[in-house]
């Protein structure tokens, strides 16, 4: 099986950013609206459930600036209901390799 790497800055897309999402729900159906939700916005390179965290979710963007960013967080917070969100930008990504360390 073979991939393509692109490289985000090439395709301007130099902002990325984490957010967490706490949430008081955990039914079936904000799952599901969760999920669409997630899956419609291209924006949002991976989505993780967590454990061992105060947030229970939290999503990998990416965006050309951090007006887009905000412009997309402003719509998430109209799509979503949660408790909670918060934002990390990374200031600089020390590590990406999509290689699985298998001996």
């Amino acid at each position: 099986s073979r991939s393509v790497s692109i490289n985000r800055y090439a395709v301007e897309l130099p902002v990325m950013v984490f957010l967490s999402i706490s949430v008081s729900s955990h039914s079936k159906e904000w799952a599901e609206k969760f999920l669409e939700i997630i899956d419609k916005h291209d924006c949002i390179l991976e989505a993780h459930r967590l454990t061992g965290s105060a947030a229970d979710y939290q999503l990998k963007i990416v965006a050309k600036s951090i007006d887009e960013y905000d412009s997309f967080q402003q719509k998430l917070i109209n799509e979503l209901d949660f408790v909670q969100m918060a934002s990390s930008i990374s200031l600089r990504q020390l590590k990406d390799t999509r290689e699985l360390p298998i001996t």
